[in-house]
């Protein structure tokens, strides 16, 4: 009889735990379950933030419940190009002329089509890391050491030694101003820890934001590799990913300046010197207001450029790609512009 009970409560407790276990288990599941839902949601609505990640590894998108800010909706509005511009945009493979204030498109050729987009990529590399700069992850004031893999990056370059330190900031100056291949190949090791990680970064945030006709396959804009792959991309998600980065002084302020230096305590101490810093956006001097965003240049690119400004409270976004010189780009921009500020 006793040997009954005992086995009793044996089995009594074993049951008892056994549904203790598949309770949690069930609730652990109801909770990814919402977790996924609530992900879904969001992407769908191009509302998800950046995933959350150290500088040194890439962790999957967290859900958050944020809610969308209300927008007008994008209206394509083709309006008459002067007979300039009508001749003058045969020469263009993709582009189009943005009213991100009144969310109109003035007029447009392939927009969608994903073509190379060569040094704009930087304007991604940019944004992964203002956005973990916003959130406190990274210190623009903070010195990193230059690592050999970067000083491999052809020209344009900064010439980085991997005798000195740079901080963040400046790098991200050498990167937006001169586009500094180097720079932006140390940027991605910085914010990843890797720059294939940071790859993978690239192209997880341009999806969760709507960006889909992006691909990356490296974090500054040269062709990558032997087979020469290059970074893909269409004008429109061109001009709504620059239009993003408006919303962060730091990246205005780095897109917005003509000339600035690139010094290291190593440079001043070896008698090297500063590094120039001109900015290829000569429409910074040529057409007032403007303030971004990123020049390209790649064989299979073209000269390209994507151009923010704004005037008299509007904001205009104008990208080109497929020119066959920088003078030609950057006067048929220039007339873009002053064509659109004319159009409501």
């Amino acid at each position: 009889m006793k040997q009954f009970f005992v086995r009793f409560f044996i089995l009594v407790f074993l049951v008892f735990v056994s549904v203790k276990v598949f309770e949690s288990l069930v609730e652990l599941g109801d909770e990814q379950s919402a977790e996924d839902r609530a992900l879904k949601k969001e992407l769908s609505k191009h509302a998800a933030k950046a995933p959350v990640s150290k500088p040194t590894e890439v962790q999957k998108p967290i859900a958050r419940t944020v809610a969308p800010q209300p927008r007008k909706m994008l209206q394509l509005v083709p309006k008459k190009l002067t007979s300039s511009l009508t001749r003058k945009v045969k020469t263009v493979r993709s582009g189009l002329i943005y009213d991100a204030t009144n969310r109109k498109i003035f007029w447009q050729k392939s927009m969608e089509k994903s073509v190379p987009i060569a040094s704009m990529t930087k304007m991604m590399t940019c944004l992964l890391t203002v956005e973990r700069v916003q959130r406190k992850q990274l210190n623009l004031k903070q010195k990193y050491k230059i690592t050999p893999t970067c000083t491999r990056a052809k020209p344009s370059k900064v010439w980085l030694d991997t005798r000195e330190v740079a901080d963040l900031e400046s790098l991200c100056r050498a990167m937006m101003i001169k586009s500094a291949n180097d720079a932006a190949h140390l940027i991605s090791e910085i914010v990843a820890g890797d720059a294939k990680k940071f790859v993978e970064m690239m192209n997880l945030r341009a999806k969760q934001i709507g960006l889909n006709s992006f691909h990356f396959y490296n974090a500054n804009g040269l062709p990558e590799g032997r087979t020469r792959k290059v970074n893909v991309g269409s004008a429109k998600d061109l001009a709504f990913l620059a239009e993003r980065l408006l919303r962060y002084p730091n990246a205005v302020r780095w897109t917005s300046t003509k000339t600035d230096k690139f010094i290291t305590s190593f440079r001043q101490r070896t008698g090297k010197g500063a590094y120039d810093l001109v900015n290829n956006n000569k429409l910074l001097w040529k057409f007032p207001g403007t303030n971004g965003m990123k020049t390209g240049y790649i064989r299979e690119s073209g000269f390209c450029s994507t151009v923010t400004c704004e005037k008299d409270g509007r904001t205009l976004v104008v990208v080109v790609t497929g020119l066959d010189n920088a003078r030609n780009r950057d006067n048929l921009i220039a007339e873009m512009l002053e064509w659109g500020f004319e159009q409501n």
